[in-house]
Parts: structure tokens; sequence; C-alpha cells
């Protein structure tokens, strides 16, 4: 492309409008006079004199501007002739590139002949894809089957984890259970401070003529809940006794249960009554009080005996059918059988597991 400066004042004196004189204005064509063409604007290019309406300029502009914005200074048809020369040279520019493009095509042309090289088609492409593509496809494929049987594999043992754990924890509780065999747990004793627990013992045996001695007696303590660690609980802390033989925990449990004391005979109230039972773990503490919750407006009841909760239910002839239940799915599956309405409320698992 041609620049500005390709347009001298040689180009411009060869246009009809050098027929104007120097002290002619260029645009008006009316006399300047000698003295005042100094002052008026002059084309760098056509080297024209122009009164200041004409040149589109003010006078206070003029003299703003600095002497090298005056010597650059263009008219206005020296930049209309400026901008035509520059349009022609960039239509000749893109004709020459177009002729170039031809030519690079024509030459491409010429090497495919040579080299016997085929023209490439849509589907011919998508060919070629394919056979480039299928390799890892296959390779992808094979790498999902992997990962798919790792993940079952890990599903496999992750179940067997689990049903594992599950039977570690039911024999963990089974054990814990059958360790609390020889104990029992009185409610209702009263308690008093910087007591022996063996002479408390002692004195549970003579109020209700137990007949124990200390060698029935493995060990005996209070059970202090994890709140009130010591005795300022309103209520008086649960009494444990272990014995040494089951038979006799048995013998004592029911002659407590027939006599059906009150804490007035070891100095207490008379309005507290004295229970005794198992000592049972917390989760089959859990389980006795969600079935009890189910069973509670029927004719069945929940005892425990043996550390073992059971659902009993009184015949017409005064025995008493007794049924173990070990887990609220047990105890569930036989309400199910035995008394539906009573599992029309949620029950207690049901309410936890949400």
């Amino acid at each position: 492309m041609l620049a500005y400066p390709f347009y001298t004042k040689k180009f411009a004196k060869n246009t009809r409008m050098t027929e104007v004189t120097d002290k002619n204005c260029g645009r008006c064509r009316n006399r300047i006079s000698p003295k005042k063409v100094i002052s008026y604007p002059t084309c760098n290019f056509c080297s024209k004199v122009f009164h200041y309406n004409c040149s589109s300029l003010s006078a206070k502009s003029w003299t703003s501007f600095s002497a090298q914005k005056k010597n650059a200074w263009k008219c206005i048809d020296c930049t209309t002739q400026a901008k035509r020369l520059r349009f022609s040279d960039s239509e000749t520019d893109t004709e020459s590139g177009v002729s170039q493009t031809s030519e690079c095509s024509q030459k491409y042309k010429k090497y495919k002949k040579s080299k016997n090289m085929p023209d490439l088609t849509l589907d011919a492409i998508a060919d070629l894809l394919d056979k480039k593509l299928n390799p890892i496809q296959n390779e992808l494929r094979s790498f999902q089957r992997k990962v798919g049987e790792d993940i079952n594999s890990l599903k496999k043992s992750n179940e067997k984890l689990h049903s594992e754990l599950k039977n570690a924890k039911a024999e963990t509780e089974g054990m814990q259970q059958y360790s609390r065999r020889n104990n029992i747990v009185f409610n209702g004793i009263p308690f008093f401070k910087d007591e022996s627990p063996m002479d408390t013992a002692m004195k549970i045996s003579t109020a209700f003529d137990l007949s124990l001695n200390e060698n029935d007696i493995d060990c005996c303590h209070r059970l202090f809940s994890k709140n009130n660690p010591t005795s300022d609980d309103q209520r008086d802390p649960a009494f444990l006794i272990r014995f040494v033989h089951r038979h006799k925990k048995v013998t004592v449990m029911k002659k407590i249960k027939l006599l059906k004391p009150t804490a007035e005979v070891l100095g207490g109230s008379k309005e507290i009554k004295i229970y005794c039972g198992d000592h049972l773990t917390k989760q089959s503490l859990q389980l006795k009080k969600n079935v009890q919750m189910l069973l509670q407006n029927t004719e069945y009841t929940v005892t425990t005996f043996d550390c073992i909760v059971h659902i009993c239910r009184k015949l017409s002839d005064d025995r008493i059918q007794r049924t173990k239940v070990k887990t609220m799915e047990q105890a569930e599956n036989f309400i199910k059988k035995n008394c539906p309405n009573a599992l029309a409320a949620d029950s207690p698992s049901r309410t936890r597991k949400k």
C-alpha cells in the first residue's frame, strides 16, 4: 500500500487544482494579499493557501497549532485524493492475493497427481478416523471391563466385611451378656453415705431371709450413672450383686419377686418398692423397652429370663407361654403373626432409622 508521503507536490502540480496561483485561495479562488499569505493555512502537499472559512479552520485553531502540525497540514482536496489512491492500492493487493492463492492450488493439484493421492471426501475421512480410533476404543472397553470387575469384587468384599462385623458385634454382645448371668440388679435399696457394699448385701439377706453368706457373693457395688457418679441423684443408685453360683441367683430373684418388698424394711420409705432383675447390656435393655412399647396395649408382657428377653402370654390353664427374642427383627416378625394391630404405629426401630 502507498502511504501519504507518496502523494507529493509534483503529483499535485499535475492536477487541475494548480490553475489557481499561490496568491489566490485554493477553494474560493479569491485573491489573498501578500501580507496575509503567511498567516493563512497552507497545504503541505499542494502548497496552496486557504482562507480560514475555506479550510474549515478558525483563526484561533490555526494559531494554536504547533509549527510541526502546521507543516504537516493537508487541505480537503489532498486528503480526498490520498484516500482514493490508498483504496486503489488495496484493490491491487487483493487481486494479487487471489492470483497467488490460485497458483498455490494449481501447484497442489499437480503434486497430488504426481504422488497419486486420493481425493479426501467425508466418507474417506470417516474411514481414516475409524482406523485410528478403533484401537483406542478397544483399550477403553477393556479398561472399563477391568474397572467393573474391580468394583464388583470390592462390593463383595465389603458385604463380606459387613456381615463379619455384624457377626462379631453379635458375638461380643452375647459374651458380654453371658458374663452377667450371675448378676442381680436391685432398684429401690436405700443409699447411705460411707456404706460398705458387703454390709448392704448382708442387710438385704437378713431382711428378706435369703440365707446368704460372704462366700456366696463374688462382688457387689452400686451402679452410679455416668451423669451422676455420686449419690447426689434424687433416686437411690441401683445395687448390683454378683453370685458365685447361678442357681443361688435364681433362688434369690424368685423369693424377692414373691415378697414384693418396700424400702421400709431397709430403713427407707415405705412408698418405694424394691425390684430386682437381670443385669442387661445396653442393647438388651433397649430391646426390652422397644418391645414393651409395641405390646403395651396387648395381652402380652415382656420379661427377662436368664438375661434373655422373652415375650410372655398367660394361657387359660394358668401356664405361661414364653418366646425368646434376641433382635428387633425377631420381635416384629412375632408381633406380625400374633398381634398385627400392635404394628399400626411406627415401631421404635423404624423411628430410630429415620
